[in-house]
């Protein structure tokens, strides 16, 4: 009663701090409205509680395969955010066959509301979320499920050991700046997935297909997984595997398997920031050829290009195009780093800059200006790579670059997206419930903190609700803008630091 006499975040606020002080039922939900198939449960979920800040919800449960099950639950009322991931909204689609003799069973409790998947040899419970409440608001949305056993591994991208341990929260924020060791301190990457390796040797993947700001967190006390996030809505996909192997495999066929890379990305690679000129390159690679060392590509950080301006070659590095034509000569490749930050320049003659404004491809602030960061050029501003109208644009200058330099791969870097200021250059709009949410992730420092303000806009999408894709979605266009340049057969090779799931698609980290 006192929360109703709040409104937007302190409401919000109110609610989680009653939840974990007092233990409320908050969330409870009931089922109404039920219709089954043999490939489906839909149903209405209600709130038994009026403080909920949604409280109608459509539940959607998909038997997609023999060993795969989906659930989606969404407000039933208005359309919220979500993951614009290839298939994520589509419903009882099949990656295998659906037969009489699934290896799971399903049960549904109504009153309160409850999942609960056991296999359907032995009973072993895989995910069950009988005993943790549902919350489902704007801005914050919570529950769990109980774990099948203690051997966890996934959650990443952390630098924590395996498999995971107890009572930790990880957090699915992707972040650049300095590396940090320690389980649960979030990095580059986002993969709200993990795998429970069962006693039997079987094993269960749970995949939380969510790109805003999440946490995962285990508890020894209840045997659980706890679901967090800032935003969007609950997907689940939960595989049931007959083995680690099986239960991987079956979530590859979710997200997508892995590139065929290029023969050559599996040999020898020479890589390091500071080469500073090409006759150094000349003489490290001389260097290695006479001591027999194998080496099958030369790589180049940011260093070659010119005041560390993307398509643009240092007069340091004369000559590189004819270094790069003598590796080649050798049967060697010659991968080159791209950064997706663009330098802002008045300077007409810098026409990635000029171009992208004209095309409209930069990421853009609350008010509608781009939103400026800095990174190793100086000012810049930040490509929207979900748009479909960026990936001309990328394709032509990064086909100007390759015409002069004959690179065989691409590493794109630096694409969390990272700033070295936090939000923008004129920070961001601390009074908004968007940048400050009524409940805060575990994250290192802030969610602005090295990177862009929540509520830039990229052609549609807030970054509040796209900042984990911001990675996958460059690596994507990439791998589409090099297809065009060298060929739709030649097999491309990228490395990401930024990645998601999916990201292997098309891109190695």
């Amino acid at each position: 009663h006192v929360c109703k006499m709040l409104r937007g975040p302190l409401h919000c606020r109110c609610i989680i701090i009653l939840v974990y002080i007092f233990g409320l039922s908050y969330g409870n939900f009931i089922v109404k409205n039920v219709q089954k198939g043999s490939w489906y449960y839909h149903a209405d979920l209600y709130t038994m509680d009026t403080m909920s800040s949604i409280s109608s919800l459509f539940l959607n449960i998909s038997f997609e395969t023999d060993q795969q099950i989906r659930i989606r639950i969404t407000s039933k009322d208005f359309s919220r955010y979500e993951v614009p991931y290839p298939d994520s909204k589509t419903y009882g689609g099949q990656n295998g066959t659906l037969t009489e003799d699934k290896l799971y069973n399903v049960d549904v409790a109504e009153n309160p509301f409850g999942i609960k998947i056991t296999r359907s040899g032995n009973g072993r419970v895989v995910f069950d979320t009988n005993k943790h409440n549902l919350i489902f608001s704007d801005q914050y949305l919570e529950w769990g499920t109980i774990l099948p056993s203690t051997m966890l591994y996934g959650i990443g991208e952390d630098a924590g050991e395996l498999p995971r341990s107890f009572d930790k929260t990880h957090t699915m924020w992707t972040s650049g700046g300095y590396y940090e060791q320690g389980e649960g301190k979030n990095l580059y990457g986002a993969h709200p997935f993990y795998l429970s390796y069962e006693p039997d040797g079987t094993a269960t993947g749970v995949l939380f297909l969510t790109s805003n700001a999440a946490e995962l967190s285990t508890s020894s006390s209840t045997s659980s997984m706890y679901f967090k996030s800032i935003g969007g809505i609950f997907d689940f996909s939960v595989f049931v595997g007959t083995s680690a192997v099986d239960a991987i495999t079956l979530y590859h066929r979710r997200i997508g398997t892995s590139f065929m890379p290029p023969v050559w990305a599996l040999g020898f690679h020479l890589c390091r920031w500071g080469y500073n000129t090409t006759a150094y390159m000349k003489d490290i690679m001389s260097d290695m050829i006479a001591a027999d060392i194998p080496v099958d590509t030369h790589w180049n950080d940011i260093d070659y290009m010119d005041e560390n301006e993307d398509f643009t070659v240092s007069e340091r590095f004369a000559g590189l195009t004819e270094y790069v034509e003598y590796l080649h000569s050798l049967d060697k490749k010659y991968v080159m780093m791209i950064d997706p930050a663009i330098k802002v320049s008045q300077d007409p003659s810098y026409r990635p800059f000029s171009s992208g404004v004209e095309a409209d491809v930069f990421i853009r602030n609350y008010t509608g200006d781009i939103i400026v960061g800095k990174v190793w050029p100086g000012l810049t501003a930040f490509p929207d790579f979900l748009w479909s109208g960026t990936e001309p644009w990328w394709q032509y200058w990064i086909n100007s670059i390759r015409k002069s330099l004959p690179f065989d791969g691409v590493w794109i870097d630096m694409n969390e997206p990272q700033s070295f200021y936090d939000g923008s250059t004129l920070g961001c709009r601390w009074s908004s419930p968007v940048e400050k949410p009524p409940y805060y992730p575990h994250v290192r420092h802030t969610l602005q903190w090295n990177t862009l303000c929540l509520e830039a806009q990229q052609h549609g999408y807030r970054h509040y609700d796209v900042h984990n894709l911001y990675g996958w979605s460059e690596a994507h266009t990439t791998r589409r803008a090099l297809k065009a340049i060298m060929g739709e057969f030649q097999r491309t090779f990228i490395l990401t630091r930024s990645n998601f799931v999916g990201s292997g698609r098309c891109a190695t980290q």
